[in-house]
């Protein structure tokens, strides 16, 4: 069966609807904003331009639209339809679900349009990290929740999680690529950036899933991710940087609200349980 998302609540369902909640409002006003920090101001510029074009909210302007999506969520292979595809996919941890991510993944969604396929993600719960490397497993951005609301928000059709664990891991490249990829998902495109890697100790990289395509019949596209070219974000020294997750954690740490919020593309939020401190 496919679950649905209903306002960041995971609800059964064979066909299912949620309404996309926006993120919390911009950072006016918050130490570190572009106003204080002049180093900063050329990537905040890219995050005013994102905004100026998908409204404050970072992607949906909440009271204006509320944008209604249909996104089916699979947790196991077994509940992916016998008769689904063909299919237009890619695959990664998505933590954050950051610029980078959203160019490789638009790119993918307008693919599967002119293809008439369905475009899907497939992404991995616990993060990797956490089963080869808990003791240095970096903190996580946003939980598996936030990240398929995210995920959803973008227009997928799918998102298929795979419960990351040792077994998965010791799949070949091309174990991983025929099973999951063409048996399951029907994939006539696969949709990867230029370092990816997948496959039994992260052995298969883009020739690798060329040699595929060629030997299974899929077509591979290869996209940049923002900040690597045509679209440069800039950091506090003025060099270009890929935006990446990592980035991001850096930022988090380093209380820089606002460099965060322009390589995620909208203001970063967390959630936790609100506890009553001693009288």
């Amino acid at each position: 069966f496919a679950r649905a998302i209903m306002r960041g609540r995971l609800t059964p369902s064979t066909c299912c609807r949620f309404t996309v909640v926006p993120p919390a409002g911009p950072l006016r006003g918050c130490p570190g904003s572009p106003a204080d920090r002049p180093g900063v101001a050329r990537i905040a510029g890219n995050l005013r331009e994102f905004r100026s074009r998908h409204g404050r909210s970072g992607g949906v302007h909440g009271r204006q639209q509320k944008a209604r999506l249909m996104v089916h969520i699979w947790n196991d292979l077994s509940e992916v339809p016998a008769d689904f595809g063909p299919s237009v996919v890619t695959f990664g941890n998505f933590d954050g679900v950051h610029r980078g991510h959203q160019q490789v993944l638009s790119q993918l969604i307008r693919t599967a349009r002119l293809n008439h396929a369905r475009a899907v993600a497939i992404t991995f719960d616990p993060h990797p990290a956490q089963v080869h490397r808990p003791e240095s497993a970096p903190e996580l951005i946003m939980g598996l929740e936030d990240k398929l609301v995210a995920l959803g928000e973008l227009g997928l059709d799918a998102v298929l999680v795979m419960k990351y664990s040792l077994e998965l891991a010791s799949l070949t490249p091309e174990e991983f690529v025929a099973t999951v990829l063409v048996d399951s998902l029907k994939a006539s495109h696969v949709v990867v950036g230029h370092d990816a890697r997948f496959g039994r100790g992260n052995s298969g990289d883009l020739s690798t899933m060329q040699q595929l395509g060629r030997k299974l019949g899929f077509e591979v596209l290869v996209i940049s991710e923002f900040g690597s070219e045509g679209f440069p974000i800039h950091d506090d020294d003025g060099t270009d940087r890929r935006c990446s997750s990592t980035w991001v954690r850096e930022a988090l740490r380093a209380g820089d609200v606002a460099t965060a919020a322009a390589v995620l593309g909208r203001p970063h939020r967390m959630r936790g349980e609100v506890v009553h401190g001693a009288a």
